[in-house]
């Protein structure tokens, strides 16, 4: 699917179980979200999440993405050059990320937005290159946990945001492969 639009919408999946709110899938490219909410109350569901090597150049701009029972924004395996602007994320939950971007392909990126989570890491960069974040906050209220972990990551990033997490690490790097990102102007 392409090109599609779903604007100033609200989007509920009440599923119990791993469903998402939006989920762009397989082939989903150049499809915008704009001014919408997508909530879902299914743990271990996405609200809005973009999975798949067919996945690109898909954009979501002043929306809130909210979870009750998963992770809120999920951009992965092999997804390329999608972006999330001017955005709210909110996971609800305990052991779920605010926002996450995961073995994707590259080019993806969270700008001017606000990212919160209760107990895990607020956001995470695992396996993933070539990604950045703007402009952003993120805040996240566990103890031990990041407010951006970066994982086996490389080349990506990171400025003009801030990571907050009380009783934790505002940003952790971490894994051999994790070479050569960029934090600048961040607190």
């Amino acid at each position: 699917s392409s090109a599609n639009v779903v604007s100033r919408s609200y989007i509920i999946n009440p599923t119990a179980g791993a469903s998402h709110g939006i989920l762009f899938d397989t082939t989903a490219n150049n499809t915008r979200i704009e001014g919408s909410t997508a909530v879902t109350n299914g743990i271990g569901g996405t609200a809005i999440l973009m999975s798949g090597a067919g996945v690109a150049s898909n954009t979501v701009t002043g929306s809130l993405a909210f979870s009750y029972g998963g992770d809120a924004l999920g951009i992965q395996t092999g997804a390329n050059y999608n972006t999330v602007s001017f955005s709210t994320a909110i996971s609800d939950e305990a052991g779920y990320y605010g926002a996450y971007i995961f073995q994707a392909g590259a080019g993806n990126g969270i700008l001017d937005s606000y990212v919160r989570t209760a107990l895990n890491h607020v956001a995470v960069l695992d396996n993933t290159h070539l990604s950045r974040i703007e402009r952003s906050t993120f805040s996240g209220t566990a103890g031990g946990a990041a407010g951006l972990y970066l994982f086996n990551s490389s080349t990506n990033s990171i400025s003009d945001s801030l990571f907050v997490s009380p009783g934790g690490k505002g940003v952790v790097i971490d894994g051999a492969a994790a070479q050569r990102n960029t934090i600048t102007r961040s607190t």
